[in-house]
């Protein structure tokens, strides 16, 4: 503030003594040209007299140094001129001296000189011939006064701003110093100005209340802070005026505030389900709510606290979203296992009913119960699937790292594919170099067999699959590229999913058990990797699987 002051004081002396100092000059300037002018004018009138006399020849003897003489005939032709030779000079009908000396018998203008090519002052008369006659002098600028008293003016100006700040420094000390010992605690001991009178007063009152509310917010922290701060559970208490009286850290993080003491029900609670809750709470009924946000899923209960005329709220809100999640799973799992195993018992029971009744010829059994064959070992590899999904969910398999080649696991999948993909029209190929990781050689070996054998299946006659063998900084990857049929986008995000199949009539034609990608993303879990999926429709699919690369392999 002090130095705000003393700018502001200091620029508005500046600023007054530049407007004072530039009026001085204009109206000096003002003046001297007027004088000038009325000097010329007067001499006009003697020149003139003389020209009536002695015509051209007096010109010739009075011409001066100082002052051009130029003698005009009323056409604008110039007869003479003391400076520049007249038979080269233009015609002078348009300048504004000879026009008002044409028109009123005198004229006068301030113009650049065509001829001598700066600023003159010229003045003109009618001689008795009817020529006019006129007299010109080098204008003297307000620029050239000020390059000639540059040195002074310059002085002068650098004293008044000096005058100036020392004043400004004067001015502010005086105005600062009833501020300088200002004590804020007790606003009304301070000996000030008197109109600061109604703000200190303003400020002991805001003083004391503020004391006031510390002292009471103090007490219900501490208490708040001994029972709820260590609660998982968001926890508010809301007052009979439908405000928060108290809330943990928990409470706060839900509703986005680090502080919710004294905030309105209505300032906090943005979602609709919850403030219809607290205002059924404030009636006396309360309840229970569902609240989703951020991603997570609460349980919100309120209940009523009865008051003579009125109900405040206590509300608790409970983070389920691990318990809905479970749910959601177990019910979608339990559904499709339902709907997997349906399908090859209802098969099994309906061949062998056609069996045990004689329905079916002699000749066909043999072909009913190969078919019985193909449902029940569809069954087990479904059964076996689900196994090892769980024992993969629950971390059971933990034993059983050890050094794997992944070029090596690459060539034995490839092998083991060679006959389905050769039947089916595909070249499937094994390309990279050599890379380790520590993992479970078998669960690494189905996890590629499983993407290689989608890629496969997935493809057209004549199409072909990859498999990527790669070292990457501390890590390495397995690549299973393909030109296929490509996923949609909107389906690339599920297809880990259980059960979750992007083409159903073709999954029902080929079999399988709707699980090996959901055991390939449960086998990188387990191995500490990382999947990726890139795809386009009728382009392919690249699946890349990044894995920590073999500690020994890395030191040598």
């Amino acid at each position: 503030m002090k130095s705000t002051i003393f700018k502001a004081i200091c620029l508005t002396s500046v600023v007054l003594i530049l407007l004072s100092a530039a009026g001085v000059l204009f109206a000096l300037y003002g003046q001297q040209e007027e004088a000038r002018l009325s000097a010329l004018r007067s001499e006009l009138d003697y020149l003139v007299k003389g020209y009536d006399i002695g015509r051209l020849d007096y010109l010739h003897q009075v011409t001066s140094k100082s002052e051009r003489i130029t003698l005009i005939y009323r056409d604008g032709t110039v007869l003479y001129d003391s400076v520049a030779n007249a038979t080269d000079m233009e015609n002078h009908i348009d300048r504004e001296e000879v026009l008002e000396a044409l028109e009123g018998g005198f004229g006068s203008a301030v113009r650049p000189s065509a001829t001598v090519g700066v600023n003159s002052c010229y003045v003109a008369a009618i001689a008795e011939d009817g020529n006019i006659l006129r007299i010109a002098v080098t204008e003297r600028s307000l620029i050239d006064m000020i390059n000639e008293s540059a040195t002074v003016i310059a002085l002068v100006l650098i004293l008044c701003v000096a005058l100036a700040a020392l004043v400004a420094k004067h001015l502010t000390a005086s105005i600062m110093a009833p501020f300088a010992g200002l004590n804020l605690d007790r606003p009304l001991e301070n000996d000030t100005y008197d109109e600061f009178d109604p703000l200190l007063m303003r400020l002991d009152r805001q003083n004391k209340r503020i004391e006031e509310q510390m002292g009471q917010l103090k007490e219900k922290q501490q208490e708040f802070a001994l029972i709820t701060d260590n609660m998982e559970e968001a926890f508010v208490v809301f007052s009979f005026e439908k405000t928060v009286l108290s809330a943990n850290r928990a409470a706060g993080r839900l509703f986005d505030r680090y502080d919710l003491t004294d905030l309105s029900y209505l300032r906090i609670c943005k979602e609709q389900t919850v403030k219809e809750l607290l205002e059924r709470t404030f009636a006396g009924q309360g309840g229970v709510a569902r609240l989703e946000k951020k991603g997570r899923i609460y349980q919100v209960t309120a209940y009523p606290i009865t008051g003579e005329r009125s109900f405040a709220a206590v509300l608790l809100a409970a983070d389920v979203t691990e318990r809905e999640s479970a749910e959601q799973m177990r019910r979608e799992f339990t559904a499709n296992v339902s709907h997997e195993l349906k399908t090859p018992l209802t098969t099994i029971m309906g061949s062998s009913e056609i069996i045990a009744e004689g329905i079916a010829r002699p000749e066909d059994h043999g072909e009913i119960c190969r078919g019985i064959r193909t449902e029940a070992a569809r069954l087990l590899a479904l059964i076996e699937d689900i196994i090892k999904l769980s024992r993969l969910d629950e971390g059971q398999i933990r034993e059983g790292f050890s050094e794997v080649d992944l070029m090596q696991l690459a060539c034995s999948v490839q092998e083991a594919l060679s006959r389905k993909a050769e039947k089916q029209q595909i070249t499937l190929t094994v390309e990279g170099e050599e890379a380790v990781t520590s993992g479970i050689p078998a669960t690494l070996q189905e996890m590629l067999f499983n993407l290689c054998d989608n890629a496969i299946i997935y493809n057209r006659p004549g199409g072909w699959v990859k498999i990527l063998v790669q070292r990457r900084e501390g890590q390495v990857a397995l690549l299973v590229k393909d030109n296929g049929i490509g996923i949609e986008q909107g389906e690339q995000s599920r297809i880990f999913e259980r059960f979750y199949r992007v083409d159903k009539s073709r999954s029902k034609a080929v079999g399988g058990t709707g699980l090996g990608l959901s055991i390939v993303k449960h086998a990188v879990m387990l191995h500490g990797g990382e999947i990726t999926l890139e795809s386009a429709v009728g382009k392919g699919t690249t699946v890349t699987v990044l894995l920590p690369e073999s500690k020994k392999e890395q030191a040598d």
